[in-house]
């Protein structure tokens, strides 16, 4: 999204099966960060107005694993989409993919739903090693601060925002993904 300059929002859905507190540190880190980040219910109808007001007039798309509600979430916006839903599978507690292909819905309000299959995990082309640094916003006023101009933040001695992370200035665990988003992708010039 950082690479495309698309807007992303953070959607934890499904609020009413789970405490609000036990997100505090990911609402507070990524708002920080410019993404917007609310709660919803399909259950209990939380966040379903203030969702239609961020979706109007927009074409937005709908990500995440098998059975976080994404149909749901659709479908509680417009009622007469009645997209195929299905519960969590009882032998595996996973969702159960039920969407097979992107779907965009018009929406009466003004705007697009897309409606996405679940995916298990997320896989990102065009993006080499070299260049990931550069997409997480959090890096870049540490990145001039590195001994090396070259740095990719990994082992590097003098490495701003390593020394960043150890002090808490950058989220612990968006530092971790970018370690293992970097391992998984190809290399290009430098490792």
């Amino acid at each position: 999204a950082e690479k495309n300059q698309i807007k992303s929002l953070i959607c934890i859905n499904k609020i009413d099966l789970a405490s609000k507190e036990s997100f505090k540190k990911y609402v507070r880190e990524y708002s920080e960060l410019g993404y917007p980040t609310f709660f919803t219910s399909v259950v209990s109808g939380e966040g379903i107005k203030e969702m239609v007001k961020i979706l109007k007039n927009k074409v937005t798309l709908f990500v995440g694993h098998s059975g976080v509600g994404k149909s749901s979430l659709i479908n509680a916006i417009q009622q007469d989409f009645e997209i195929k839903t299905q519960g969590i599978s009882s032998s595996t507690n996973k969702g159960q993919h039920t969407t097979s292909s992107v779907q965009l819905f018009p929406l009466s309000f003004g705007g697009f739903a897309g409606d996405t299959p679940g995916i298990r995990e997320l896989g990102l082309w065009d993006i080499l090693k070299k260049d990931l640094k550069s997409y997480y916003i959090e890096f870049l006023e540490y990145t001039n601060k590195c001994q090396f101009i070259n740095c990719q933040h990994l082992k590097e001695p003098g490495c701003a925002v390593k020394l960043a992370v150890k002090n808490g200035d950058i989220f612990k665990e968006r530092y971790e993904n970018y370690l293992n988003i970097y391992d998984s992708l190809k290399s290009a010039h430098y490792e």
